[in-house]
């Protein structure tokens, strides 16, 4: 069994979307399990009707207080009965074929510990955008890195390992965990990746679109506020040695937006810190928005002098 970990907050119409891309499966054996931090009851009256229907597929929990991101998704993966369990947002969607495509996986490689695949990107009213394949490419998800992964850490550092959509092994799950937001920020997806694959001795990608990725104005990867956690979490995280390359092109690729990002956020210390290391390299200092950049930093510099 495959246990399906859906963590929902105030969106009970985009969850019933994720709910019927579970129920769309060609893979039949998983359970569904939610925790809904939801401060109405509008999500557990939609749960309510599916379990109607399906009370030996879901297993339903109102967190009252809210646990918070975090916490939520640790508790999930707590309760998860399957050996193998997949993370899925509550506004994302899973493509028919995602459980079964993801547990073949170990068939071919039966010491694996995740695998995962590619996502179609939607807007917020879920219609497919034409820059999918793209965005995968950003993320190194294309055809040339395709099955195992020789440097499993390398998957976790260039954020090929998805957000959501993926499929681990409950135990390395539960082992890894996620981290609360007051220790990696908005990062917690990008940190729980890393660390996974960090310490994994097989991870596998699928060459296909699995699963469904929204990325709505109000989604955390279409503001700048992910990347400063991200590159703190990617340059602090331990990684091997032959994962060291992999690192510092990471690094790099953020520098200019995590500078940006720091500035915005108040933060003008670590935002120069990262404008004047390495990873902020000579052909970006060159590049126009270096000074847009040391102009963010001096503002943030100044407000934070009136407020004192």
């Amino acid at each position: 069994m495959i246990s399906i970990c859906i963590p929902t907050y105030n969106r009970p119409g985009l969850l019933r979307e994720a709910l019927e891309s579970c129920f769309a499966q060609t893979y039949t054996d998983y359970e569904i399990i939610i925790g809904d931090d939801s401060k109405n009851e509008a999500s557990a009256e939609l749960v309510a009707e599916y379990v109607e229907h399906h009370a030996d597929r879901i297993r339903y929990q109102h967190n009252v207080p809210s646990l918070g991101q975090a916490a939520n998704v640790n508790d999930l993966f707590a309760r998860a009965r399957g050996e193998r369990l997949v993370l899925l947002h509550d506004d994302d969607a899973l493509l028919p074929v995602a459980l079964e495509r993801l547990a073949a996986c170990w068939d071919a490689q039966p010491g694996l510990v995740a695998a995962f695949g590619k996502q179609i990107i939607i807007d917020h009213a879920g219609t497919p955008r034409t820059d999918s394949d793209a965005v995968n490419a950003t993320y190194h998800r294309v055809s040339a890195n395709a099955g195992r992964q020789a440097v499993p850490a390398v998957a976790g550092l260039l954020r090929m390992f998805p957000n959501d959509g993926y499929m681990v092994l409950t135990e390395a799950a539960r082992a890894a965990g996620y981290r609360s937001r007051a220790e990696v920020g908005d990062a917690c997806d990008t940190d729980f990746g890393l660390r996974l694959c960090a310490a994994a001795a097989e991870v596998w990608f699928v060459d296909e679109f699995l699963a469904k990725y929204r990325n709505s104005d109000d989604s955390i990867t279409s503001q700048n506020f992910l990347e400063p956690f991200a590159y703190d979490v990617i340059r602090t995280t331990p990684v091997p040695a032959a994962a060291l390359p992999a690192r510092r092109r990471a690094l790099e690729d953020l520098a200019p937006n995590a500078t940006s990002g720091f500035a915005q956020l108040g933060r003008p210390g670590e935002a120069l810190a990262v404008f004047t290391s390495p990873y902020y390299t000579l052909r970006d200092k060159l590049r126009p928005r270096a000074a847009y950049h040391a102009g963010l930093i001096a503002a943030a510099y100044v407000r934070n002098l009136v407020r004192r």
